[in-house]
């Protein structure tokens, strides 16, 4: 399905609009964990797979941090998942949505759709598997690692290539809880080759970027009741989440594949690890 983007007046602005919200405020209420998809029909699809969700549609793959506050503060659980579509638009937008969300929610959890399926064409097929999909949801963040690390495939071959792959994964494994940070540090080091005491290094350098973000302090919602208004219509402000910004200093593999690998661009050996991201 595709939509027209209509140009935002005075009674209407998409980021503020939430398809499906409004009617569904109760089972928010009652404890309900709401997941967020792409299309008007996706949200009652969500909402008949059970008691246990509540879909909410934003009508694009972008979800804003106008949407994710409103939605928090009707929600009564601190867990929210995305079920955009199973294509390469919905999965991008899935992951982009991930410093957003986890401004105001604290699980944050990725429901990855089957190839080119949508929640209302899942549920229409075979109900069961659109439950399957919400159930087995797995933390988003999980799934933005395989993402960013898949960019930078064609360039591990070479060790700045495996070194800048680390530092643009690295801001991710350092907003994980505690307990997870060894695993995921041990299976980045398999998959780029390279030592796990680097690897650690660059985690840490990682997480005391993330710390420096936070530290200027993140608004949260006011909890369910707290004077929201119209849930349509209510606006609020963003700040900027501490990992975006941490990876807008990234590289990117198209950096690396263009210059740090290109003898005729760069002075010196052109593997050498030592250039600043």
């Amino acid at each position: 399905m595709r939509y027209l983007n209509t140009a935002r007046t005075k009674i209407f602005a998409k980021a503020q609009t939430l398809v499906g919200l409004d009617a569904q405020l109760d089972r928010l209420r009652a404890g309900a964990i709401p997941v967020f998809v792409e299309g008007a029909m996706d949200a009652p699809a969500v909402g008949l797979a059970g008691d246990d969700w509540v879909g909410v549609a934003c009508c694009g793959t972008a979800i804003t941090p106008e949407q994710a506050r409103i939605v928090r503060a009707h929600s009564w659980t601190d867990a929210v998942i995305v079920a955009l579509d199973g294509d390469v638009g919905g999965r991008a937008g899935a992951v982009r949505s991930l410093p957003v969300l986890r401004d105001v929610f604290d699980d944050v959890l990725f429901a990855r759709l089957p190839d080119k399926a949508d929640p209302a064409s899942l549920h229409v097929a075979n109900p069961r598997l659109l439950v399957d999909v919400l159930t087995t949801a797995r933390p988003l963040v999980e799934f933005a690692i395989e993402t960013e690390l898949a960019k930078w495939s064609r360039v591990l071959d070479h060790v700045s290539g495996q070194v800048n792959a680390v530092r643009a994964v690295a801001p991710l494994i350092a907003s994980l809880p505690a307990g997870r940070v060894a695993e995921e540090v041990a299976r980045l080091a398999a998959a780029v080759q390279l030592d796990e005491q680097i690897v650690s290094n660059e985690i840490i350098a990682a997480a005391g970027r993330c710390s420096r973000g936070r530290s200027r302090g993140r608004r949260r919602p006011s909890r369910p009741g707290g004077g929201v208004g119209n849930p349509l219509l209510v606006q609020s402000s963003s700040g900027i989440d501490g990992v975006s910004a941490a990876r807008s200093r990234s590289r990117s593999p198209e950096t690396d594949a263009g210059h740090a690998f290109d003898a005729d661009d760069v002075d010196g050996d052109p593997r050498d690890i030592s250039r600043s991201p």
